[in-house]
């Protein structure tokens, strides 16, 4: 059976990776044409870039988690799917993962994640060609499914966990009043070099104008 194991690195980091190996050693079904495919579901907390994807991973496609600022009370609460088709050989997918922001609070320090465990399987049809990666993503997505047969690989009823650092709602004020600062110096350096400045073009003129008295 082809199976695949995910483990995370850069656990305790805002930028962790899923790192998906893959273990091929069986044919796809000989009455269908098939293609190897990987789903990702992603809670709100946990999102994905697409262009970042598009340098490092096969053919992808992506559905949700379109904000890549947004701070996680104002994403859906859907998440994000991927769904991944690994080249042909390709034992390995390295999945970049971002995490969003979290609500402050006055206790914790980090907060725990849970994410599904990819889940590896066939997408199948009765045609000359694999179904489309967007066909594969819809069927698992949409309660209309599609005429494309899909044949899981392994159990994929497992979890993976990490946790998202969060910041203390007792820091507030400081991180306020030294934001505040910090504008203030700057507008005022500003200022200070821009009244320099005109000083200078000013001293230059009348130096100027000297010269042609003269």
């Amino acid at each position: 059976m082809t199976k695949g194991s995910t483990t995370i690195t850069h656990l305790h980091s805002l930028h962790p990776h899923l790192i998906t190996t893959l273990a091929t050693n069986v044919a796809s079904p000989s009455d269908m044409t098939c293609a190897l495919d990987i789903i990702y579901r992603l809670p709100p907390s946990v999102f994905v870039d697409r262009y970042q994807l598009n340098d490092t991973l096969p053919p992808f496609v992506v559905q949700g988690g379109e904000d890549l600022e947004a701070p996680l009370e104002h994403v859906d609460p859907q998440g994000t799917w991927l769904a991944v088709r690994p080249h042909a050989g390709q034992a390995t997918i390295d999945l970049p993962l971002h995490l969003r922001y979290q609500a402050p609070d006055a206790l914790l320090t980090h907060r725990p994640i849970v994410l599904p465990a990819p889940t590896l399987g066939w997408s199948c049809q009765a045609a000359a060609t694999p179904p489309l990666l967007q066909t594969t993503l819809t069927f698992h997505t949409s309660s209309h499914h599609s005429a494309m047969t899909w044949i899981p690989l392994g159990a994929d009823d497992d979890v993976l966990e990490l946790t998202v650092p969060v910041g203390n709602t007792k820091d507030a004020t400081i991180v306020q009043w030294g934001t505040l600062a910090i504008i203030v110096l700057g507008t005022a350096w500003i200022l200070h070099a821009f009244g320099h400045a005109v000083r200078k073009h000013r001293r230059h003129l009348a130096k100027g104008k000297r010269r042609k008295s003269e």
